[in-house]
């Protein structure tokens, strides 16, 4: 039986760090659990509440956290055999920190990570660990400690790591439940109705191609879903494991599975009292019948769906390959909120392609639908690896100075909420820069609280 140690960096992106379990590490172990594995020897550590040092019911954001390398590798346990680090391109500079300091303390532990970054940019990640799984991860992350020995063998022979890509999940009715069972869930702050909730993810994939987005490097193309059965299979797993019933899907595109299956997932969470919340796409509301569906969902609990508005214009929203328009915008929030859900909206500045008169379209956009949105997340927009911006910015009239990002270990990246700092180090060929980015973040962040107000809260960039 080998140990495993399985941890979460910090995460600084977040508001509040807190506010969601890592439930790729968690999928892992259920994965294992699932193919006969012995996994009494493993554990997950989530450095985003364990470096919370005020206790459950102290302040929340990410500058109250000891984020610090000494806190961080305190709390991973000595001895294990494996260590493997989630790798999303926010958690960089604290994962290759904590990898750098395991490969002193730890000389004969295999080295593994995975996530979004290893996936979108595996050769560099191989720096620093002995196996760098990409895209899903369950098959190969058990494949790489069943051949432990062969593996560590190789980064010593060579000095740089291998590369082992993950296997889609089919179907992806097939996947195992993640192993909750291994969290301490009052430690998480997540609410939705007043009462603790939880996450959870239905999908892999998405049928848009937003050139920001990180989708198609992790997951690869396509969209593939679960069907309503094995969801609310998982939810009363959930329920049983934890004790939570409300949660919050994390599918980018929630509805964009069949009417009927959708429906079906509405009558089993109405069924069980689930009080829930949602993200999906505009052109995903605005088609005949959708506003009967969006109904629905409200009836069977659904509380509030996110769309990701962005832009203000439908020049910028091209720019952005979102395949949505400020019409449709228009129309899926109202839609939302006239079912009696709260409309909520994501919005980024610093578009591909934006000009002031642009940032002032969007100012103007909430201006108009105010009495339509409840809440909105804003920030800025950041070419992440992996992505058509990252990949080909000459696409999008972007420079972009990769070689400081991977020198600074990809600090630049936004923090959602509060006073932001936008990308550090990209910029448009036409003279737009990161204080411009930044100016115009700040601009639409004060018209936002003027015209639809919310708490927020100052936040910082967290070192490592």
């Amino acid at each position: 039986m080998s140990r495993v140690i399985l941890v979460s960096p910090p995460n600084t992106s977040m508001l509040d760090p807190r506010i969601g379990p890592p439930l790729g590490l968690l999928y892992l172990i259920g994965w294992a659990r699932a193919h006969g594995h012995d996994t009494s020897g493993w554990e997950v550590i989530d450095l985003n509440v364990e470096c919370f040092p005020s206790g459950p019911g102290g302040p929340k954001g990410h500058w109250t956290h000891d984020f610090s390398l000494t806190r961080c590798m305190a709390e991973i346990p000595e001895g294990a055999d494996v260590y493997g680090i989630q790798l999303a391109s926010m958690q960089f500079p604290h994962a290759v920190a904590i990898a750098e300091a395991l490969r002193v303390r730890e000389p004969d532990a295999l080295l593994v990570c995975g996530g979004s970054h290893a996936s979108a940019m595996p050769g560099e990640c191989a720096e620093w660990f002995d196996v760098v799984v990409t895209q899903e991860g369950e098959e190969a992350f058990v494949e790489a400690i069943e051949d432990r020995e062969m593996y560590k063998a190789r980064w010593r022979a060579a000095g740089s790591g291998f590369t082992l890509r993950g296997r889609p999940v089919e179907p992806l009715d097939s996947l195992p439940f993640p192993a909750r069972d291994l969290l301490d869930w009052s430690r998480y702050t997540r609410k939705i109705a007043g009462e603790r909730a939880t996450n959870i993810i239905t999908t892999r994939g998405c049928p848009a191609r937003c050139n920001f987005c990180q989708q198609e490097s992790l997951w690869g193309k396509g969209l593939r879903m679960q069907h309503p059965e094995r969801i609310l299979a998982e939810v009363d797993f959930i329920k049983e494991t934890t004790g939570i019933t409300n949660l919050l899907f994390l599918d980018d595109s929630l509805t964009a599975r069949r009417r009927e299956d959708m429906r079906a997932l509405c009558d089993g969470l109405r069924a069980r009292g689930v009080k829930w919340r949602g993200w999906t796409r505009a052109n995903l509301c605005v088609r005949k019948g959708d506003d009967d569906l969006l109904q629905y969902m409200a009836d069977s609990g659904c509380q509030a769906i996110c769309v990701g508005v962005e832009g203000g214009t439908d020049k910028v929203l091209k720019a952005m390959d979102k395949g949505t328009t400020v019409r449709m915008n228009e129309i899926a929030l109202r839609r939302i909120a006239a079912t009696g859900m709260s409309a909520r909206c994501s919005i980024m500045v610093g578009n591909p392609t934006e000009t002031w008169e642009d940032v002032l379209a969007l100012v103007d956009f909430v201006e108009r639908n105010r009495d339509h949105v409840a809440d909105w997340i804003l920030s800025s927009y950041v070419p992440l690896p992996g992505t058509p911006s990252w990949d080909h910015p000459e696409r999008f009239g972007m420079i972009i100075d990769k070689a400081r990002a991977r020198r600074e270990r990809y600090r630049h990246f936004f923090v959602v909420g509060g006073e932001e700092q936008s990308g550090l180090v990209h910029s448009y060929a036409d003279g737009t820069g990161p204080e411009d980015i930044q100016a115009r973040h700040d601009f639409v962040q004060e018209a936002l609280l003027r015209l639809a107000p919310r708490n927020r809260k100052k936040v910082t960039i967290g070192a490592a």
